[in-house]
């Protein structure tokens, strides 16, 4: 059995005029990525979540990557799955 779990990171944005969010560098546990292009953008409901968040499918070091962000909450995240014991 997987558990998952949001692991809160850092993201440098940028807002444009009409309010569209884009993804451009990310810190997770002290090391920065440039985020090199952003795919997809889409409303979804992500596994181990009880609410929706905006989900960027994003090419980070030529690997494709899921950056999730909670609009309610203000928070942006990745999904860990772990295998238990």
């Amino acid at each position: 059995m997987k558990t998952t779990v949001q692991v809160p990171v850092e993201v440098l944005v940028k807002y444009s005029e009409l309010g569209q969010i884009t993804p451009l560098k990310i810190f997770i546990q002290g090391d920065l990525y440039l985020i090199d292009k952003v795919y997809k953008q889409q409303m979804v409901t992500p596994r181990g979540s009880f609410g929706s968040a905006l989900e960027y499918n994003c090419l980070i070091k030529g690997k494709m990557k899921k950056l999730y962000f909670d609009r309610y909450n203000n928070k942006w995240y990745v999904i860990k799955e772990f295998e238990d014991d």
